[in-house]
């Protein structure tokens, strides 16, 4: 692809993505002023709320990666335990399936 044709299809996406605020949306400043117009105990709920959820959701990322990455290494430890324990000689491999079929 030639720089300008890139170029061009750059320029109309970004003028595609470009859009005009809906009369429901509100400014930096309003947001501003709703958090400074809020009562200290609503302003420390939503502070706590953030700090239990952003852990909380860290910790389920974690475990779920570390899940995915011990049932990873088990089905490596079986296939390595299969092709040790063959007795034809054959290599057993690991292979992704995608909705029951190889």
């Amino acid at each position: 692809m030639s720089p300008a044709l890139t170029l061009a299809v750059l320029v109309v996406l970004m003028a595609g993505s470009i859009t005009e605020p809906r009369p429901g949306d509100r400014t930096p400043s309003q947001l501003a002023a709703r958090i400074a117009a809020a009562s200290l105990s609503r302003r420390l709920g939503w502070l706590a709320a953030v700090c239990v959820a952003a852990p909380l959701y860290a910790a389920l990322i974690a475990t779920r990666t570390a899940l995915w990455l011990a049932l990873a290494g088990l089905s490596w430890t079986a296939c390595a335990l299969t092709t040790l324990l063959a007795m034809d000689g054959r290599a057993v491999r690991m292979a992704r399936m995608a909705g029951g079929r190889a």
